[in-house]
């Protein structure tokens, strides 16, 4: 008869196999040439993929498109810096403000003839306590 001892090394042994066999065969397949070609393709791929964008890129920065484009957002960045759209931004955020103010001040006044809590769940005249 097998003592739980021998099962429990037996146990061991095959997992100690496993890990050798599965490090051997990952070693295997990353050393393997079809690993290395896949891997060149998958560069080479991306690198023309990147070239390819970069021309793009630049063909849209030369064109007139691109050259509006620069100007407006030129422009753009101008105006946000100037006195008169910070002052505008000003005014608006502050407008936005005492309207939520506004709002949490009416939410937050209790309600006319009732407790001081809404959710007071306080029992009402007559009740026993």
């Amino acid at each position: 008869m097998t003592t739980p001892d021998a099962h429990d090394d037996s146990l061991k042994a095959e997992l100690n196999a496993l890990g050798e066999n599965l490090q051997r065969a990952i070693r295997t397949v990353w050393e393997s040439d079809d690993r290395k070609r896949l891997q060149a393709d998958v560069e080479s791929g991306l690198e023309a993929a990147l070239q390819h964008l970069r021309g793009e890129v630049q063909e849209f920065k030369d064109s007139d498109t691109g050259k509006r484009l620069k100007t407006d957002l030129q422009s753009l960045e101008s105006d946000l810096r100037s006195d008169e759209t910070a002052a505008r931004m000003r005014q608006e955020i502050l407008r936005v403000l005492h309207g939520l103010n506004e709002d949490l001040e009416r939410a937050a006044r209790p309600p006319a003839g009732g407790s001081s809590d809404p959710g007071d769940p306080s029992p009402g005249p007559g009740a026993g306590g």
